[in-house]
């Protein structure tokens, strides 16, 4: 809730912080995922459903992504898909998700 963001956001004055880096830079420190683990470490929250798959470029190799991307299209538990970083991703990478997106987008 605002009143839990607020007091982990102030606690540790990251808008002050946050605001000197540009987009994605690796110092940055991401706000939501800190108020959201900050909520489940406080037991004040509880992890949602593990429904969803995560694909990060700065990760995974094409090999992994591709797997992902496999169970994805199969498993019908997964009801969402993450992909972080495609800009660093490869040419070959970056088809994988054009394809995965088109073959989605076609079901």
């Amino acid at each position: 809730n605002r009143g839990h963001m607020a007091e982990v956001v102030g606690k540790n004055a990251l808008l002050e912080d946050n605001i000197r880096y540009r987009f994605r830079n690796a110092n940055q420190i991401r706000p939501l995922p800190l108020v959201a683990n900050e909520g489940v470490r406080r037991a004040r929250g509880k992890a949602g459903p593990r429904d969803w798959h995560y694909i990060d470029f700065n990760h995974h190799d094409n090999r992994a992504i591709e797997k992902r991307l496999k169970k994805c299209l199969t498993a019908p538990s997964i009801r969402s898909t993450c992909v972080q970083s495609l800009d660093t991703g490869d040419e070959a990478g970056r088809n994988m998700i054009k394809k995965f997106l088109q073959t989605m987008l076609q079901a």
